[in-house]
C-alpha cells in the first residue's frame, strides 16, 4: 500500500488531530486505503475492557482488536460525514460520500454507516461549517460503538452507501 497524498493530518479547533483533503476530492472516489493490524485480545491487559485501548482500536472479531494504520486512527466523528469507511482485507478504505474541498476536514459516522444515529460518549458539537462533529480532544476517535468506549471496542461492519 502506498500512502494517499489526498490527506494530510492537521489541528482540528475543539477535536484534536484530524484528517484534512489536500486537494478535491470527488464523490465516490477513494480518498486513501490503510493496512489494519490485528491484536489478540488475550495478549493485552485487561483485554476487551482496556479504556485506553478503545480510544484508538476497534473490534476485529470476537478474539482480535485492530487498529488502522495510516491516518486511519485520526478521522474525526460526524453524524453528517462527508466520507465512508468500509473493511477490505486486513485494511480499512474510505471513500468520499460527495465532493470535498481542498482544506475540507473529512469525517464519518463513528456508528458504522453515514446516517447512523445512536449517541456517542462524548460531547458531540458543531463545526463552524454546520456539520455535527465529535469533541476528541486529543485523545483519538471517541465513540460508544467506535473506538472510545471505555466498555467495549467497536464491532467490525461495513457501512450501507
Amino acid at each position: 500500500m502506498e500512502h494517499s497524498d489526498n490527506v494530510c493530518v492537521k489541528q482540528s479547533p475543539g477535536r484534536g488531530r484530524g484528517v484534512f483533503a489536500r486537494k478535491m476530492i470527488r464523490a465516490g472516489e477513494v480518498i486513501e486505503r490503510v493496512p489494519d493490524f490485528l491484536i489478540p485480545f488475550k495478549t493485552i491487559a485487561a483485554g476487551r475492557k482496556n479504556p485506553t485501548l478503545a480510544h484508538y482500536f476497534y473490534e476485529w472479531n470476537r478474539t482480535h482488536a485492530a487498529v488502522s494504520l495510516g491516518y486511519g486512527s485520526l478521522y474525526n466523528h460526524s453524524y453528517k460525514p462527508n466520507a465512508v469507511y468500509r473493511h477490505g482485507q486486513m485494511a480499512m478504505i474510505y471513500a468520499a460520500l460527495r465532493d470535498i474541498a481542498p482544506g475540507e476536514e473529512i469525517t464519518v459516522n463513528y456508528n458504522g454507516h453515514p446516517d447512523g444515529r445512536a449517541p456517542m460518549i462524548f460531547e458531540v458539537v458543531e463545526s463552524k461549517n454546520g456539520r455535527r462533529n465529535a469533541s476528541k480532544n486529543g485523545q483519538g476517535n471517541v465513540s460508544k460503538n467506535g473506538p472510545g468506549n471505555p466498555r467495549s471496542l467497536p464491532r467490525r461492519g461495513s457501512p450501507r452507501r
